[in-house]
């Protein structure tokens, strides 16, 4: 899933800020209608966790409605229109101007809806019920039956078997954003080296099947690197860099590539994306980058804050990669969630090294919920 990005051919708007909730405790919000709008809402920033923002709301974990309404800057008729939420905990329904869009699992990850046809030009509404319950076959689990043999177990609050606090609420941006319906739908991006030079292997899907023009371009410390080449609906490009400035801790090389899409002579999407060139791989206990072995200086992180809980604060994400760098540190894991896509993004720019861990980190196998937890752990990968 690509993160929208703003140019001349692509639109995005961020409607984070402040917006309404309503707690619904007893599950009582579907069978009044909510999802068509609620009365009685209290405000509530927005990306930030329910849990912080309200003192008398710190330990609970149920259902809650979110909704707010926004305007449609325009609609460009060439142009799919997404919704796109950054993070959510732990389960959260999505309706727009009453229409159910769906549903999504899972607290730490990015999910989107196609809303072109719904979207009004007037005013819209936008409506999530968000549920936060712990239980046995979510994960990670929680509420999990008793080990008799665990003499701490009874410590543990909210009921959780694993070492964080369980944030609820919508924890990442919230973005409209528009993008030609015969745009770059995916994109993907490996590299390798062979010798001095890097090899950046480059697959593009796009939205529809016409024929259009892609055109490549590679640009780092060196000449550009450029390519073309005709596609339809999935391609696949290597792009060479001689001499290639490889990416590693203390030097983060990185090259910006630009892909955009032609038509018959008109330009129609544009994406860009930057590159490290590098290659990371494992031989007996030593990891290599680049071939040569590195040694990981760094810490288990949370992105856990007060205030906002487990919502994206830019400020503090700075704040942490410079004390990280005061200390010497060249890496860190993200215990025990995928972070942000700015957070991450960072690590490419600053040079650190990633240990990406899927929020599988209860410490509870039996049943019950144990396939569906399995399952669950598969899709989060």
């Amino acid at each position: 899933m690509l993160y929208p990005q703003s140019n001349r051919f692509r639109e995005l708007f961020n409607l984070s800020g402040f917006w309404e909730i309503r707690f619904d405790p007893e599950n009582a919000g579907g069978a009044r209608g909510w999802e068509a709008g609620f009365p009685g809402g209290r405000p509530i920033a927005v990306p930030a966790s329910w849990n912080e923002q309200f003192a008398e709301l710190r330990d609970y974990l149920g259902a809650a409605w979110y909704q707010t309404r926004f305007e449609l800057p325009g609609k460009i008729e060439s142009h799919k229109n997404f919704l796109r939420f950054g993070s959510v905990n732990y389960l959260a329904d999505v309706w727009l101007n009453g229409v159910w869009l769906g549903r999504h699992e899972g607290g730490h990850l990015p999910f989107e809806f196609e809303v072109t046809h719904l979207l009004r030009e007037d005013v819209n509404l936008l409506v999530l019920c968000v549920d936060g319950f712990l239980a046995p076959d979510r994960v990670p689990p929680g509420n999990v039956p008793r080990n008799p043999q665990d003499r701490f177990a009874e410590l543990n609050y909210p009921d959780g078997s694993f070492d964080f606090f369980p944030y609820c609420g919508i924890h990442r941006p919230v973005l409209l954003y528009s993008a030609h319906r015969a745009g770059i739908s995916d994109l993907t991006v490996k590299t390798d080296i062979e010798g001095g030079t890097g090899l950046v292997h480059v697959n593009i899907q796009r939205g529809e099947t016409a024929p259009a023009l892609a055109r490549l371009t590679l640009r780092g410390s060196g000449e550009p690197v450029q390519a073309e080449i005709e596609m339809a609906i999935e391609s696949a490009v290597v792009l060479r860099v001689p001499k290639a400035d490889l990416w590693a801790p203390g030097s983060p090389a990185l090259y910006q590539l630009t892909i955009e899409l032609e038509s018959k002579g008109q330009r129609f999407d544009r994406y860009t994306l930057p590159i490290g060139i590098r290659t990371v791989r494992i031989e007996g206990d030593n990891l290599l980058l680049n071939g040569q072995p590195v040694y990981l200086k760094g810490f288990g992180r949370h992105e856990d804050f007060p205030v906002v809980g487990r919502g994206l604060l830019p400020a503090l994400i700075v704040k942490d990669y410079s004390l990280m760098q005061w200390i010497g540190a060249n890496s860190f894991r993200t215990t025990h969630y995928p972070y942000s896509e700015q957070m991450m993004d960072l690590a490419d720019r600053l040079g650190f090294l990633v240990i990406d861990e899927t929020p599988a980190v209860g410490l509870f196998f039996d049943e019950p919920g144990l396939e569906r937890r399995l399952q669950l752990c598969r899709q989060y990968t």
